[in-house]
């Protein structure tokens, strides 16, 4: 095979070299179920990535709400999705980007009388080079980049709706833990005092009706002991499946539920500070914002459509022996329409952007509003309650001091134990209803559990599945 002859093969083989191939990739449910119970908080993966994201040189000892999250990167399934659409989104900027290829046209001819002709062939062979013009490339390139930096903000506020989720189940379970805890003393508490009646009763000294009240208070408290415990195991199945783990994996871990130190920022911010940390760093209003650029890059990229693109481009011909070149041009005539509608519709489309940022801008400050308006309620009703413990707290105390003097009988000061006891359970209702107040302004102030640059590392860099 000639050198000249070769050629047409090496162009073809070169082409092809540069083009990927396709992998399958099937998924199979029983293994996806298999590989969910195999998932361990110990795994090194998880603790490379907790190091990472939090700037740290060991795994937690304790598992907090930030550490959780850290791990619930490579595991939840929102997150996935989440991660998924931004790189998708990301990749749209190639596309968007890519120039139109030229187009090789060979035309090959015969004639009909070829004892008329020199040759019966004339092979035809042209190229059509395509030039976009009025920048429609770059307004392209616009909307697919506020289309991944949407996406990307998407990403950070799934993130910190984890943190927050996983915050309050976190919150939620020494809740509960307390309130069985305060439920248990309550209840040995309720049980010596009837204890305490049942004796007299039986000497004669009181009436079985007496009693009656206390039975239905010890039911109670049985009950509302045992929801508490339930509460308290749904809290961390809660927080497992936040998480994206099986409920065994925080069932033996040491869990940590955020401090009064880490949420005393929120306890003291101000609405105007509020909203002006949520409205420059909220997710979804960034979201919506990069949104609008994206209608808006849309709406320049249809009226730049109005101007028609140009195709360029050499040609040969052979002839009856003759060689013959051609240099074309061609390109759209736009009499019929000039892309009136696609136009319209963009118009629209940039409205409904611009609608849609107002109806997120505002969902925002009424959300934040609300967080305000519950942390500062559940403030005011904590400060009573702490009160109200004190003042019980100290009457159990002088009915001890009067019992030991004679001036008070033993079941008074098991009653006066008791008030103190209840008193003491609904603070801690108080305290907790407080802080998962605290949460929520938290949440709707979209707090990420660590630094920005660290999460988009993670998120532009590992395997796609």
């Amino acid at each position: 095979m000639t050198a000249t002859r070769r050629t047409p093969w090496l162009t073809a083989v070169l082409l092809l070299a540069g083009c990927q191939s396709f992998e399958p990739r099937t998924l199979d449910p029983a293994r996806e179920a298999a590989a969910f119970e195999g998932r361990s908080l110990t795994s090194p993966e998880v603790e490379a990535r907790v190091e990472r994201l939090l700037g740290t040189s060991e795994a937690p000892a304790r598992w907090d709400a930030a550490s959780l999250t850290a791990a619930a990167l490579g595991f939840r399934p929102a997150l996935a999705v989440a991660r998924a659409r931004a790189r998708r989104a990301t990749a749209g900027i190639t596309s968007a980007g890519a120039r139109p290829n030229p187009t090789l046209s060979l035309v090959p001819e015969i004639a009909s009388n070829p004892e008329a002709v020199a040759s019966p062939w004339g092979p035809a062979l042209s190229i059509s080079w395509p030039i976009e013009t009025a920048g429609k490339r770059g307004h392209r390139i616009d909307q697919a980049r506020a289309q991944a930096l949407s996406a990307r903000f998407a990403l950070f506020g799934e993130v910190a709706r984890t943190h927050a989720e996983i915050g309050h189940a976190l919150v939620a379970r020494d809740a509960a833990a307390t309130s069985a805890a305060s439920l248990a003393r309550q209840l040995e508490a309720a049980d010596a005092l009837a204890e305490h009646w049942r004796t007299r009763v039986a000497a004669g000294a009181a009436s079985r009706v007496e009693t009656t009240p206390l039975e239905a208070a010890r039911l109670e408290a049985t009950r509302a002991l045992e929801a508490e415990r339930r509460a308290e195991v749904e809290a961390a199945n809660g927080a497992a499946a936040a998480v994206g783990v099986p409920a065994r994996e925080l069932a033996g871990a040491a869990l940590r539920a955020p401090t009064d130190s880490e949420l005393a920022s929120f306890a003291s911010l101000d609405r105007s500070a509020a909203l002006e940390r949520a409205l420059l760093s909220r997710s979804d209003v960034l979201s919506a914002l990069a949104d609008y650029a994206a209608a808006e890059a849309a709406l320049a990229l249809e009226v730049a459509k109005q101007y028609p693109d140009l195709n360029v481009g050499p040609g040969y011909q052979y002839d009856q022996g003759q060689n013959k070149w051609q240099i074309g041009a061609s390109l759209e005539l736009p009499l019929l329409n000039r892309n009136e509608g696609p136009i319209a519709q963009a118009v629209a489309a940039r409205s409904e952007a611009a609608a849609a940022f107002d109806a997120v801008q505002a969902g925002a400050i009424a959300e934040i509003e609300s967080a305000l308006a519950r942390r500062d309620g559940f403030a005011a009703e904590r400060t009573t309650l702490q009160a109200l413990v004190k003042e019980r707290q100290e009457s159990a105390a002088r009915a001890e001091r009067q019992r030991t003097l004679g001036a008070a009988s033993r079941a008074e000061g098991l009653a006066a134990d008791l008030d103190a006891l209840r008193a003491e359970q609904a603070a801690a209702e108080a305290d907790a209803a407080w802080r998962g107040a605290l949460l929520d302004l938290a949440a709707a102030l979209e707090v990420l559990p660590f630094e920005t640059q660290r999460l988009a590392a993670w998120m532009d860099e590992g395997e796609v599945r």
